[in-house]
């Protein structure tokens, strides 16, 4: 049965925990002070005095609380297993791959729940290219525990397996991309040329590479990598958007040899979304905070190099860096479809029903609405806005059969669409 100073001082350090979960790391360090004055064995309050530290840059006082630790302190098996998880990340910080890979494995067996403990194995065997290494560390996670985070890396690093393994595929990719690289300085060379019809419909097509990390250091080293993938599954889903290959990505950045610091400047970016073929890149810089993140994010029309949409958020108290990633995701989603509205042009008018030229290769879906523009001779003697409405009722590969549901003029082929969002708009007097 715990003593009386034994329930103080528990009760103190999980004060500290939430003060340092909080931010509020002078208080957290103020509580750890007084649970140690009375029990300055008790391995917690070290442990996360240490964190305190380390999340402060103050490395080697974060080395003296841990090593204070390990060596006379006394606590539970998961309080030491966080001591070595703590041990395993400031020595990856340091460079120290070998020594911080082995804390991380005596963490794990102090405690095969220990999530932070997988997740940073996982993402430092990562960055060293041990894909294999680190799909079978987060699979440890998943043996113990149903864990998203960890399914949504563990399918990551398969990805890189897999294209490592196809070296047709790979090299392939590889000749693409510096032939894609070597026309685009042609052109550049050569001056410009020719625009592109703007009405000619063609996918949206999104190009999202790594995001530059700053910030203080934090325990959790995986959140970075967890919110920038999350980031592309959920682009991934919306019907809109079609991601750019993230092989063809992967491969663009090995060709130029793009360091991440690099990657944030304007131009290079812009350099890499126009190879891929994108009309919009989405780059930013992910900022910790602690134990907390601040996404800064633009979206970038590659054409014509403005910014179409800008994101500034923190990571809520409650947020994981997956709840976080998919908030974005849901934001920048809606602002880059709504910047850039389908276009195209009706093909034939068959009565009522009405033929347009695109269909599921731009990601059109049956009910999407148009309005129909007068045409560019500007015949229409009542200067409309729009003539018509359209409302998409199947959709081809390549086509689409909409249905008229009003007419102000004339509806023929070849008159210009665009998506039409606003509710409650009516016909066309401008």
């Amino acid at each position: 049965m715990l003593g009386e100073y034994d329930k103080r001082d528990k009760g103190l350090v999980g004060l500290a925990y939430i003060s340092l979960r909080d931010g509020n790391n002078d208080e957290a360090l103020r509580l750890c002070g007084q649970a140690l004055e009375s029990n300055p064995e008790n391995l917690y309050a070290r442990v996360l005095r240490a964190r305190v530290h380390f999340e402060n840059e103050n490395t080697d006082q974060a080395l003296g609380e841990l090593n204070q630790a390990l060596r006379t302190a006394s606590g539970e098996d998961w309080e030491e297993s966080e001591a070595y998880t703590l041990l395993g990340r400031i020595e990856d910080v340091q460079g120290k791959t070998d020594e911080a890979l082995t804390s991380y494995e005596k963490a794990i067996r102090l405690d095969p729940t220990n999530s932070i403990a997988y997740t940073n194995k996982g993402s430092l065997l990562s960055r060293l290219g041990d894909y294999k290494g680190a799909v079978s560390s987060y699979r440890g996670l998943l043996s113990v525990s149903d864990d998203p985070a960890a399914r949504l890396l563990a399918k990551e690093n398969q990805r890189q397996i897999e294209l490592q393994a196809d070296t047709a595929k790979r090299e392939h990719i590889r000749s693409l991309v510096k032939d894609l690289n070597e026309e685009l300085k042609r052109k550049a060379k050569e001056g410009a040329t020719q625009g592109r019809d703007p009405w000619s419909p063609r996918p949206l097509t999104v190009c999202v590479y790594p995001f530059e990390e700053k910030g203080s250091p934090s325990l959790d080293a995986s959140s970075g990598m967890i919110f920038q993938t999350s980031l592309l599954q959920a682009f991934e889903s919306e019907p809109r958007l079609s991601l750019v290959n993230r092989q063809i990505l992967d491969t663009i950045l090995q060709e130029l040899q793009l360091s991440q610091s690099e990657l944030a400047d304007r131009e290079k970016a812009l350099h890499v979304g126009q190879i891929a073929g994108a009309n919009v890149i989405v780059t930013g810089s992910l900022f910790h905070m602690g134990e907390s993140l601040q996404a800064v994010i633009q979206v970038i029309e590659t054409e014509t190099t403005y910014i179409k949409a800008a994101v500034s958020e923190e990571q809520g108290r409650t947020e994981s860096a997956m709840q976080f990633s998919n908030r974005i995701a849901g934001t920048l989603s809606k602002a880059i479809v709504s910047a850039f509205p389908l276009k195209g042009r009706i093909s034939e008018v068959k009565g009522e029903e009405i033929l347009v030229d695109f269909g599921e290769n731009v990601g059109a879906s049956e009910g999407m609405q148009f309005k129909v523009l007068p045409g560019e001779e500007g015949a229409s003697r009542k200067k409309m806005a729009y003539v018509g409405i359209l409302t998409l009722t199947q959709i081809l590969e390549k086509n689409s059969v909409a249905r008229l549901e009003s007419k102000y003029d004339t509806i023929r082929s070849g008159l210009r669409i665009v998506e039409h969002r606003e509710e409650g708009e009516k016909g066309g007097s401008s």
